[in-house]
This record gives structure tokens, sequence and C-alpha cells, in this order.
């Protein structure tokens, strides 16, 4: 079977590696260079401990209170769009305990086998930078605290073991942060993974396994016969296929639309800035809970990541948001430059989102031969593997791990045709 994989993201890279490896013939598509979008400037972690979606009681009526305040780090922004303003209408509607509870539940089966599937990517050949140091969650304030604490049992309930830190329990953990962090929860299972090296990894081995990449050919429509995507064209030619796996990202609802389905996701805009500094080195992944930043050590430099817009024009950066990053960073962080020494790459860039806050992946109804993959927002590394194998098991036909009601929730025809 012929597939054309459409997104050189993660999503898409880790579905045309699973894919080649049951034997299909596999052509991946980019409109740009592989993995340069949200997946070049994520937090560069493997988000185990934080993987609650995004819609939690709350956050919609917050992100209005702070649309007055540019360095908020939620903003929504006023567009007078219908689209746009359904998509705050059902994240507003999903902004409840129930629903968030049954995401967290449905984000920790769909991240649980995030490790092993990047241990195996090392043991098949493939080389990346990849470290199992930890996350710690720093609170300022004892309420935030107790809010993480409350939701703890959903963690333990699928095996992992959040520990609550306080006083110099936090220093012990991770003797770079400031004073002013007092409190903290420590989740030992989380990695931090170089993106870049990932997908070059990737890149290799889909060659390897004897997959065609084309970079930079924009999807621009498709040909059907009968109810089945039988083509896809693209700026420059036409490619005859078997079955379509959708995953460019920010570009799914247009192109999902022109497939014969539309699945929207929406923009939910982050940024990134990059340190090279001789004088800090931190132990863990560091989350900073009020300011909604992360802080994430590599090899050869400290990524600090935060902030979401709904509602952004565009990819430009915002000089209020980069300030606030850097601000955070110093208040938290021991001996971090009070300027920008050390600082050489900043990024800023739209992360797929759906209102209800959880990925879109599996089948078209109307276009059965045309799978999706999409809106993980702001955790594609972290699900990117384990969706490519659902995706895979999908199209051969195989029962995937998850149970058919979890299925129900992610699928793409979840929403109204």
């Amino acid at each position: 079977m012929h597939v054309a994989v459409v997104g050189g993201g993660i999503i898409g890279m880790a579905t045309a590696y699973e894919l080649l490896g049951d034997g299909h013939e596999v052509t991946l598509l980019e409109a740009g260079e592989l993995g340069q979008e949200a997946t070049h400037g994520n937090a560069a972690k493997i988000a185990l401990g934080e993987c609650a979606p995004v819609p939690a009681p709350g956050v919609v009526l917050q992100g209005l209170k702070w649309m007055t305040q540019e360095d908020s780090p939620l903003a929504i922004h006023p567009r007078f769009s219908p689209s746009y303003l359904k998509f705050l209408a059902r994240m507003a509607l999903a902004c409840n305990n129930r629903a968030f509870r049954r995401g967290l539940e449905l984000h920790l089966d769909l991240v649980s086998d995030a490790c092993e599937s990047l241990d195996n990517y090392q043991s098949e050949g493939m080389d990346f930078e990849m470290h199992s140091r930890g996350l710690i969650t720093v609170f300022e304030d004892e309420e935030h605290l107790q809010t993480q604490k409350d939701i703890l049992p959903v963690w333990e309930k699928f095996g992992y073991e959040p520990r609550v830190l306080t006083g110099d329990e936090v220093f012990e953990v991770e003797p770079a942060l400031a004073t002013r962090a007092e409190y903290a929860v420590y989740s030992p299972e989380d990695r931090q993974l170089h993106p870049d090296t990932l997908t070059a990894a990737l890149r290799k081995g889909i060659a390897k396994r004897g997959g065609t990449i084309k970079e930079h050919s924009p999807v621009t429509g498709f040909k059907h016969t009968d109810n089945k995507v039988s083509a896809v064209v693209t700026t420059t030619e036409e490619i005859s296929v078997d079955a379509v796996v959708l995953a460019p990202g920010l570009a799914l609802t247009e192109l999902s639309s022109k497939a014969g389905q539309r699945v929207p996701v929406f923009s939910g805009k982050g940024y990134s800035v990059d340190y090279r500094l001789d004088d800090v080195e931190l132990s863990r992944t560091i989350t900073l809970a009020e300011p909604h930043m992360v802080l994430t050590q590599l090899d050869d430099f400290i990524r600090v990541a935060g902030t979401m817009e709904f509602g952004a024009k565009d990819n430009s950066l915002n000089p209020v948001r980069i300030d606030a990053l850097r601000r955070g960073a110093r208040l938290f962080i021991k001996d971090w430059p009070s300027g920008r020494e050390g600082e050489f790459r900043q990024w800023a860039g739209s992360r797929p989102m759906t209102a209800d806050g959880v990925p879109i992946i599996g089948q078209l109804k109307k276009v059965p031969n045309v799978y999706v993959g999409g809106g993980h927002g702001m955790l594609g590394l972290t699900m990117g593997p384990g969706t490519g194998k659902i995706l895979a098991d999908m199209i051969a036909g195989r029962k995937t791990r998850l149970s058919d009601d979890r299925l129900k929730l992610i699928s793409p025809n979840r929403f109204r045709f």
C-alpha cells in the first residue's frame, strides 16, 4: 500500500517510520523543512508529569482577566471570527472538573508508552540526545500547590510516583532554584529530549527503511475516486495513493476540508529562548507554575519556554513576551544573568490546539482512506511516537492498544462535519 503522510513534524515523521516498518510504501510531504515548526521550538521535554489538557477549570475566565496584561502567561486576543469565537466557546464548555479529569486520564493513557517508544528508537539504531533527570514543578503559593495535590491521585492510578516537596526538600532536588521556590512536586519519570536531534534521527530512520521524503512540497489539494482520495496534489506534482495521513499541524483544518471532512484546530502560540550559560546548570526540568514557563537543561544549552496566546495573527516575536520569560528565569534561578548574556536564539510558533484539549487521532468517516494525527498542542513531542503507532495499527487493520471509549474521545469524527 502506498501511503502519503502530509506533514513533517514529529507526528508525521513518527507515523511514516511506523508505516515503513509495516512494509508500506511511504511518501512524506512537508511544506517547508522537516521538524522546523512547533516540533523545533517546544520545551524539549517528555511531559509525563505535566500532560494535563489546556482547558481546565477557570482557564478561559483567567485568560479574559489577563486580556489587558500584555505579558500574561495566557492571552486570549479579541478576534471577530465566527470559527474562533466558536472555538473559545467550546473550550469554555470543556473547562470543568469532569471534562478535565477525563482528558487527563486520556492523556496519561496516550503518554504511557512514550519512554518505551523512545528507548525502542535508540535500540533500533537512532542516535539522539535524551536524558532521564525528572521534572520539578515549583509553586510560590501553597494554594496553587494544593490544586496540584488534589489531582495527583490520577497520576498514581497510572503507576507514576509524584512526590510533594516543601522547604529544604525543594532545593535538595534542584539546587539551582532561588529561595522564593517554597513548594514543589517532583516527577522522576519525566525526560529531557533535544527535538532537533530526534527529527534528524527519524529522517535517517525513514530513509533507511526506504521512505521517500519531499520537503518544500506543500499540498494544494486532493483527487477523489468515489468517496476516497486517489491522489495528493502538490505545487509540483500529483501523487497516486492508497491512503493518506494528515499531520500538517495548523494546516489540518484547511487540508482536511479539501480531503472531504473538516477537522478544526486553532493556533496556540508559544515562545522559547535558548541560552548558553557557564554559571547555571539545572539538575531537572523546571516548571514554574505561576508564570507558566519551563526551563530544560540540554547538553549544549538551556531552553526557556512558555506562554499561550489564542488568536495571535502571526508567529512574529513579541518582545514583551520574551522579556517575561527572561524575568521569570531571573526570579527563580540562582545566578541567572540580569541582562541577555548567553542568549543566542529566540523562537515563536503556533501549536495546533483543539477546543476540548485532547488530540485528534483516527480515520475520517466521510473519507475512509484518510487518517488524521493532530491537535496535540504542547504535547506533540511526548505523544508523537505513540500516535505514529496508533495510526499504523489503524491503517494495518490491527487493534490499537487503546480502548474503544478512548478512541471515541480522540476521533476526528467527534466534530460536526
